[in-house]
């Protein structure tokens, strides 16, 4: 999260103050219009104000639960059969900024300075990233905002003809017409912005789609699957119900309830079956010349294990094997602590069928 953000640190005291101004001047005018001295207050106004408590307990979630970061030198670990590359060498993909490679989904973002975990967007309304720990979050916020500003709106939609209504027998206060009128003002464009808003992230919460991936990518993502590099349409699409539990819970009754993220939003399945395979091409696996030259190292050598990873797969001076040789061995042979090197891993992995692979993750 960006703590040192002026224009952040003011606009959420403003959202929030907003969102107190608008709630309890709408009750308070619609209160003394429709329901003084009525049987129907409590069952009308004790909803609204705990929709607007869930409003807010969400938005402070999203805005101070941190998104996520790739943990420094991170590498891909030797057990996962799938990983992003990029699309022009199909190396994996690593930040220069950061000087660390990305997890799949991850993304720079230049206003926290970081790797965030399946980043969706930089939000200035939050003063923070939507990623991988706060989605949820920001679902259930849109959720009630969208609850509470229909309610609201209602409510004094029949104030207002209520007033217009009964204005031969009672007079129009003027100062709470204008309260009225202010509301709305205020409420209708948020409620439009909001719905809009919540509809594309309704799809995308299906689809399991980030706003990045739907904008930069056009949902393609360049993987290395099973030995062959694959461009592949929703690659982490495991179906609508899936997706949601993904995100909001594996319980459908706790959904609207704050929940926090379970998982570390470093690794994610891959289900080739609900995906469109643009493209495949075998890659040719050297992979044995590379645990060579590590298993022929003295078991006292240290190596800088990061320094490996990135000369090999990111260094533009070097001139590696065309395509880059680089499979769950070869992987293994870098990421290990050890000079040791298990020369069966490639095997044991790419002879594992799909019900083995959906057991890793």
């Amino acid at each position: 999260m960006l703590k040192d953000c002026l224009p952040g640190r003011l606009i959420v005291p403003t959202v929030i103050s907003l969102i107190g101004f608008i709630g309890i001047s709408a009750q308070i005018t619609c209160y003394q219009q429709l329901f003084q001295n009525s049987s129907y207050t409590l069952a009308v106004f004790v909803p609204l104000n705990a929709i607007v408590v869930l409003l807010l307990i969400n938005y402070a979630l999203v805005c101070n639960t941190d998104p996520g970061a790739v943990p420094t030198n991170w590498v891909p670990p030797a057990q996962q059969p799938s990983f992003e590359v990029k699309r022009s060498n199909y190396k994996p993909r690593f930040c220069r900024t950061c000087n660390n490679y990305k997890s799949a989904r991850s993304h720079h973002c230049s206003t926290c300075k970081r790797c965030v975990l399946k980043m969706d967007h930089h939000c200035p309304w939050i003063n923070n990233c939507v990623g991988y720990a706060n989605y949820g979050h920001f679902i259930r916020f849109l959720f009630y905002v969208n609850i509470a500003n229909v309610y609201i709106v209602t409510l004094l939609a029949f104030s207002i003809a209520d007033m217009i209504k009964n204005m031969h027998e009672q007079p129009i206060v003027l100062s709470r017409l204008v309260i009225m009128g202010l509301d709305l003002l205020l409420d209708l464009p948020i409620l439009v912005a909001v719905a809009v808003l919540s509809c594309y992230h309704t799809y995308c919460l299906s689809t399991n789609t980030t706003t990045i991936e739907g904008w930069e990518r056009g949902e393609t993502v360049t993987v290395k699957y099973k030995g062959k590099i694959r461009k592949i349409k929703h690659p982490y699409n495991t179906g609508k119900l899936n997706n949601i539990k993904s995100v909001l819970g594996p319980n459908a009754l706790l959904w609207a309830l704050p929940q926090q993220m379970k998982g570390d939003g470093l690794l994610f399945p891959i289900n080739p079956k609900f995906s469109l395979v643009e493209e495949e091409m075998a890659i040719p696996t050297n992979s044995s010349e590379l645990s060579t030259t590590t298993l022929n190292a003295p078991q006292d050598t240290h190596i800088d294990i990061h320094e490996k990873h990135h000369n090999m797969f990111t260094d533009s001076n070097t001139s590696p094997p065309s395509p880059v040789p680089l499979t769950p061995a070869s992987i293994r042979t870098f990421a290990s602590s050890s000079t040791l090197v298990d020369h069966r891993a490639h095997e044991r992995i790419s002879e594992c069928d799909d019900y083995e692979l959906s057991k890793v993750y």
